[in-house]
């Protein structure tokens, strides 16, 4: 047993957080939640100098500032995707500098890189393919063709590239990269959209 020394109360070793170089025992003086309250409080009268702080520590480790990241991510999709949600739609001029940007970015990366641009093009043709089942009629190819039609006539209205995105990716993976379902190139399982969104889903399966 400890006790804080802020709210004085005795408390097990777990409960403070590790801390070896000024104390005995490896962990501070003050408790986790005590530790926690002291820190936020000072971000919120220092916002300057958190930011600062944060981010010489992320320079200074960012293979495990990178780890922490995707660690959060994984524990926190639904929660930040509707964060993210939220932020676009309170800012719409950022959201749309930040989709022009990107769209840009993504240009000089194919004219920089053509024969990766044509090699994955390549083997996305072959999967849709393959995904595509014979029994599809005419008039649900066509919707097909609409559905890309669609993502142009948006591109070009919006000035902002859209996607067409497999809903279930035709080799879709869990959260730990594992191959766990095959969709199919049919017009339900195909939406629009903004091609940042379409890039950051990638072949993950989003399961509600």
């Amino acid at each position: 047993m400890k006790t804080c020394n802020k709210c004085k109360v005795d408390k097990e070793l777990t409960e403070f957080p590790k801390n070896k170089s000024n104390t005995k025992d490896g962990h501070a003086v003050s408790c986790k939640i005590c530790t926690t309250a002291r820190t936020k409080k000072w971000r919120q009268d220092n916002p300057d100098k958190s930011k600062n702080y944060t981010k010489k520590w992320r320079d200074a480790n960012l293979e495990v500032s990178r780890k922490k990241d995707r660690e959060y991510s994984m524990k926190n999709r639904a929660k930040k995707t509707a964060n993210f949600k939220s932020w676009r739609h309170r800012n719409p001029d950022k959201t749309k500098a930040s989709n022009k940007r990107h769209s840009a970015y993504q240009r000089r990366w194919l004219k920089d890189h053509p024969e990766l641009t044509a090699y994955h093009a390549l083997i996305r043709r072959r999967m849709q393919k393959q995904a595509c089942p014979l029994w599809l009629t005419e008039e649900q190819i066509d919707q097909i063709g609409q559905i890309y039609k669609s993502a142009r006539t948006r591109s070009e209205f919006h000035e902002i590239e859209f996607h067409v995105d497999h809903i279930e990716p035709i080799k879709g993976k869990n959260t730990e990269g594992v191959h766990v379902s095959c969709g199919l190139h049919v017009p339900w399982n195909l939406q629009v959209l903004p091609a940042s969104e379409n890039i950051r889903k990638s072949n993950k399966l989003v399961t509600i």
